[in-house]
């Protein structure tokens, strides 16, 4: 796949295969990954903007119990960029059940941090606790001066959810 001016080949799709890629070529692996919900959405759909057939998604649920069982942390998303943005919350509610048995951590970079950015926290919350998964929101901060006064707000939820047993 050709990035910028930089060429390389990709022949790993799992995470332990990628391990395997960076010991064959002499690193020295101490990893704690994430498996990306973006990563697992183009394996079965490529850059396409629609939802996952029930057949795709139940493709993306496996590689993500693979990963688990490779060692990965949790699932991560980010949904403010494409093709990230592309994932329902339904969808992303399956994918964190698929790493909820394993103890997993659902990590997400909000779907907003400018006007929604209360409606993002609320959607990461709603995943957590439908997929029975710890949340954790990335860089929790907002967009635009107008935006600010969110913050006590945005707090004021993650504090109620906490209160009302999610971790």
């Amino acid at each position: 796949e050709q990035q910028g001016d930089i060429k390389y080949e990709v022949k790993w799709t799992t995470l332990s295969q990628y391990l395997e890629h960076l010991v064959e070529r002499g690193v020295s692996c101490n990893v704690a990954s994430f498996v990306g919900a973006t990563t697992v959405r183009i394996h079965e759909l490529g850059y396409a903007d629609r939802k996952p057939t029930p057949e795709e998604l139940e493709r993306m649920k496996k590689l993500v119990r693979q990963a688990m069982e490779e060692g990965a942390l949790g699932v991560a998303s980010s949904l403010v960029y494409p093709p990230g943005s592309l994932a329902s919350t339904e969808e992303l509610i399956a994918l964190c059940r698929a790493a909820a048995p394993q103890g997993g951590l659902y990590a997400s970079h909000l779907r907003s941090e400018g006007s929604t950015l209360v409606e993002a926290v609320e959607e990461l919350i709603r995943i957590a606790r439908e997929a029975g998964i710890r949340g954790e929101i990335y860089h929790l901060k907002t967009a635009g001066k107008p935006n600010w006064p969110k913050l006590d707000e945005v707090i004021a939820r993650v504090e109620q959810a906490r209160a009302g047993g999610l971790e």
